[in-house]
């Protein structure tokens, strides 16, 4: 039960959940514009770093096909086994790094305390929730927390910066 409650937890930051999430900021298009950069900012930073550690994940042997393996069977087979390839590999963990975004540009944006410290409790959950499904090991958690807070610090300066230089 603890298992499923833990993948779970995964699922909430996984890349569509962000989508939804992102958009929920529509309506405030600078909060919208800061979430969206850190988010690909923070996408590229762990696929190059994935590119570079080929660190597989702790339980490699007992994952589920992916969505890539299954699409393997189609005419993009070089370009799928490659990112097949790419999702096998643990180092940084994106999820956490996805929920330090958040916080981290809501942070910056000056939004109530408690939404800043409900996103650090839940960045921690999620860690939690990454080690004990053994999809990652401590120091993939600590550096997705590391290039989240970056990626999300990127998004908010990238926005102030050039917006204001425009107007």
């Amino acid at each position: 039960m603890l298992k499923l409650l833990m993948h779970l937890i995964g699922l909430l930051a996984s890349f569509p959940a962000v989508i939804v999430a992102l958009f929920i900021f529509i309506n405030d298009l600078a909060l919208f514009f800061q979430l969206t950069v850190g988010v690909i900012v923070l996408t590229i930073l762990i696929f190059l770093l994935r590119i570079v550690f080929k660190k597989e994940r702790p339980n490699i042997h007992g994952m589920k096909k992916s969505f890539f393996q299954r699409l393997s069977k189609t005419k993009l087979k070089m370009i799928t086994s490659y990112l097949e390839d790419i999702e096998k590999r643990s180092f940084a963990s994106a999820h956490v790094a996805r929920v330090v975004v958040f916080g981290v540009v809501l942070y910056f944006n000056n939004f109530s305390l408690d939404y800043v410290i409900g996103l650090g409790v839940f960045a921690i959950i999620m860690a939690i929730s990454r080690l004990y499904v053994k999809r990652h090991v401590f120091i993939d958690v600590i550096t997705g927390s590391i290039i989240g807070g970056i990626s999300g610090y990127f998004g908010y300066y990238v926005f102030n910066h050039f917006y204001f230089q425009f107007i």
